[in-house]
């Protein structure tokens, strides 16, 4: 359990900007460092990659695939040279791309507007993927929360938040699910509900197993 507290705790400092999705990254004047242009663009094992041309033909098919399914995926694979990168795909609103990320025991599938990959410096492997699930009710957000059951997320954990969220219906509800294992990779739901707000979102962490 300590292990996710860390990990929600530096998901919650290196993304902290991401949340402002409502507007584009440029034009909030966050600047985030590029993955190097290559001649990549094409899927390396079945993965797709995240240099330049990757991200483009990602935003050109509305789709992304990656292959963890020896457990992790290697900076090579995503096409990605040395350095810490976190390059971003980012649709700034225009509809959703489909996104399959394949584990050891099963896949993580589902619709998403952003997705980003972190990877640490002097690491071969990439460290995490996340992306955002968003709805603009609170119907549609708790079936968008229960879907995290699937990957081993505590369904009666889930149900106790939902419950929660009907039962104060006012202000922010932000809550950090306990992770699920089921598909072999650790899987993460963030949860931030705002009564205040008109999109409410999941950030969903998706990493190896620890």
């Amino acid at each position: 359990m300590s292990g996710v507290r860390r990990r929600v705790t530096r998901l919650s400092a290196v993304w902290a900007a991401t949340l402002l999705f409502a507007c584009s990254l440029s034009a909030c004047g966050i600047s985030i460092a590029e993955p190097a242009p290559s001649a990549h663009g094409t899927s390396v094992t079945g993965n797709s990659t995240l240099d330049r041309a990757g991200i483009a033909r990602i935003k050109a098919d509305r789709a992304a695939t990656f292959d963890f399914t020896s457990g992790q995926l290697s900076r090579g694979a995503a096409g990605l040279e040395d350095g810490m990168q976190s390059p971003t795909v980012d649709l700034m609103g225009k509809g959703t791309m489909r996104l399959t990320i394949k584990g050891p025991q099963g896949a993580i599938e589902a619709q998403t507007d952003v997705l980003r990959a972190l990877i640490f410096e002097g690491k071969p492997n990439v460290d995490e993927l996340t992306y955002f699930l968003t709805a603009d009710n609170k119907d549609d957000f708790a079936a968008l929360v229960r879907t995290g059951v699937a990957y081993g997320i505590d369904s009666q954990r889930v149900e106790q938040w939902v419950k929660s969220l009907e039962d104060h219906p006012q202000g922010r509800h932000y809550y950090a699910l306990p992770a699920g294992y089921t598909t072999g990779l650790e899987v993460i739901y963030d949860l931030r509900f705002d009564y205040d707000k008109k999109v409410q979102v999941i950030i969903v962490t998706v990493g190896p197993k620890r």
